[in-house]
């Protein structure tokens, strides 16, 4: 399951995954209360999450998740602002 705020971001890695037969993508949210609700209901394998999202990011989820879904493993995703450096 993929959660992160930006469509594009989600789009990009819909289609990065699909190219593996071994993914089964079964859901996107694009915030963290949409997210924690198909985690709930779907109990996922793998969660990829943005640290970012709107509501609550990745590292709430990580420990809501530690609790009531030991066996669905989360991987927070942080993207680097670019920009403003010297």
């Amino acid at each position: 399951m993929i959660g992160d705020g930006d469509g594009e971001f989600r789009r990009a890695l819909r289609v990065s995954l699909s190219a593996d037969p071994g993914i089964e993508l079964v859901g996107e949210a694009d915030d963290g209360e949409l997210a924690l609700q198909l985690l709930r209901r779907l109990r996922p394998d793998v969660a990829l999450v943005d640290e970012d999202m709107p509501c609550f990011g990745g590292a709430a989820i990580a420990r809501v998740l530690r609790s009531e879904l030991p066996e669905t493993r989360v991987v927070v995703m942080t993207r680097r602002k670019v920009g403003g450096c010297r």
